[in-house]
């Protein structure tokens, strides 16, 4: 599975439990000056994916126009409507990473 693949599958919820998790790291570390390493994890890798969870949580107006019209519509067309919204915000994340550093 692919990084993209596995950001546009969780749920807004498990985003922000990644960002609290990400929070709760990096102050450990600000606090003791060793990094916590929980099963390996590297706190910087952490606090990436944190920054990426709050880019993926901003809030897109085209996306918002496409989710306001899924009440709309059938199944099968609301889950177009779903996938559609995944990337748009993936889209809307290249340039932001690429101009981190992180292509």
């Amino acid at each position: 599975m692919e990084l993209s693949d596995l950001l546009s599958s969780l749920r807004p919820e498990d985003m922000q439990k990644i960002q609290d998790t990400a929070r709760r790291l990096m102050a450990e570390t600000a606090e003791t000056g060793a990094p916590p390493s929980p099963a390996g994890l590297d706190p910087r890798l952490l606090g990436q994916l944190g920054r990426v969870a709050g880019l993926l949580n901003t809030p897109d107006p085209r996306c918002d126009f496409l989710l306001s019209l899924k009440p709309l519509l059938r199944e099968p067309r609301r889950q177009r409507v779903d996938e559609a919204a995944r990337m748009l915000r993936m889209l809307a994340l290249l340039p932001r990473l690429s101009g981190e550093g992180g292509a």
